[in-house]
């Protein structure tokens, strides 16, 4: 997923300051992170092609800007992700005819910079996503400086310079869906691929970033058409199969997922996101040697992806290789400590081996980065533990309570009642309050 080495920032300053050719503009810097540009219009430019190309120049000093200040979280391909993090709102503008006047602004600052970043780091297949449209600005700007230097002003070169112009634009509204979709904010992502696609209805990589969005809202069908259709757009998209990969997987159909997968890894045999997909739909349908060489394949392209151990991990312990498992749980947390499913996966296994403490702890965790169903298993758990508890208190106290196990089974019942006999308490065979009080101990919440 992040095999490229050229990153967005790097391309997007290159592409629009550097050697292809050099906007006629005069940048000015301030301090609160706004730029303002001064486009002089070519002769081929309309005044939306003019605002098209200074914005992107906004967009560079912006960047460049962020570069020098901001501090780059621990992430792959940090660059990458800046330039889209950075995409800036215009704040004001005029066009007299020939100078394109705009002053744009960065959408956050220095300090919501990195959460930005990492949200664009977290959310699938960014990477590439990114990889392409800085590859598409670099191509667009390249034919758009060629058709500058082609003698003459026709009606035909006029309508192919307009049309680069128009699918530059449409490829700022695609980075800002993308922007929109990492931040979870599904709507204004959909109107930002709308945008795109408006500007260039042959966007393939546009209906591919839609129809993901549309997955994430449960919109299957729509989801499936955006990606058919840029299937037939551009047959050799791995992206584009990848992703209706996903959306088949969700639908349980799985050969078809499958087939989807295979196509994308033919076509992308780097693509780290694809193993892991395929790996996780090879461990629900129960081919756990499959998933665990996926998963493998995964991790061996991105070995910093915290979700692959996650899922290695569960196949592991689901197959009894608990020492396996949890080195890969505890890998996980190490490399995404936020990441809900890691700590849940941990603390079942931890309650299978009988660490109460431990599994407790780690399901708690879960629960408070939103993973709402460690709640039951989390409840079951913590009166386990207090069922243990008393076990071990009855047993000091002389109440032989049987196998302490955390179980409320007939000899810890009984044993409860011979003690609650003996301390003159209610007589019920249940850890209750007053019988926890006298035990020391508190209820369970």
């Amino acid at each position: 997923m992040c095999g490229w080495q050229r990153f967005l920032l790097c391309c997007l300053l290159g592409a629009l300051g550097g050697c292809a050719y050099t906007l006629p503009v005069r940048p000015i810097l301030s301090p609160q992170w706004t730029a303002t540009v001064h486009y002089r219009a070519h002769a081929l430019d309309s005044q939306a092609s003019a605002r098209t190309l200074a914005y992107l120049q906004a967009w560079r000093q912006l960047a460049q800007e962020a570069a020098r200040t901001a501090r780059a979280p621990s992430s792959a391909q940090p660059s990458a992700l800046l330039a889209a993090a950075v995409l800036p709102v215009v704040v004001h503008e005029q066009w007299d005819g020939t100078t394109y006047r705009l002053t744009a602004r960065a959408p956050t600052d220095a300090a919501g910079l990195a959460a930005a970043w990492q949200r664009l780091a977290r959310y699938p297949y960014a990477a590439e996503a990114l990889h392409g449209a800085q590859q598409r600005l670099e191509g667009l700007l390249r034919q758009l400086a060629a058709l500058r230097q082609t003698a003459g002003e026709d009606a035909h070169l006029r309508q192919r310079y307009a049309a680069h112009a128009e699918a530059l634009a449409a490829t700022v509204q695609y980075v800002r869906g993308l922007v929109h979709a990492a931040a979870a904010q599904p709507q204004q992502a959909l109107a930002a691929f709308d945008a795109a696609l408006a500007l260039d209805a042959h966007y393939a990589a546009a209906y591919v970033a839609r129809g993901t969005v549309a997955d994430e809202l449960g919109d299957y069908r729509r989801a499936l058409k955006d990606f058919d259709t840029a299937i037939a757009l551009a047959p050799d998209f791995a992206l584009a199969y990848a992703s209706r990969g996903v959306t088949y997987a969700r639908l349980a159909q799985h050969q078809a997922a499958l087939a989807d997968f295979d196509r994308a890894i033919a076509l992308a045999p780097q693509a780290a996101r694809v193993y892991y997909n395929r790996g996780t739909l090879y461990a629900e349908m129960g081919k756990d040697r499959q998933a665990l060489a996926d998963f493998d394949r995964a991790i061996a392209l991105a070995p910093r992806d915290a979700a692959a151990y996650t899922n290695r991990g569960a196949v592991y312990a689901r197959l009894g290789k608990d020492r396996q498992a949890l080195a890969d749980f505890n890998r996980a947390i190490a490399l995404a400590p936020t990441h809900p499913g890691a700590y849940y996966n941990r603390g079942t296994l931890y309650a299978k081996r009988g660490k109460y403490r431990q599994a407790i702890a780690d399901l708690q965790a879960a629960l408070q980065l939103g993973l709402r169903q460690a709640e039951r298993k989390l409840l079951a758990l913590r009166q386990r533990q207090l069922v243990l508890e008393v076990q071990e208190r009855l047993q000091r106290a002389g109440f032989n309570p049987g196998a302490r196990d955390g179980l409320l089974g007939p000899q810890t019942r009984a044993a409860l009642r011979r003690y609650q006999q003996r301390r003159g308490l209610p007589v019920t065979g249940e850890p209750d309050p007053a019988t926890l009080q006298a035990l020391g101990l508190a209820a369970a919440q």
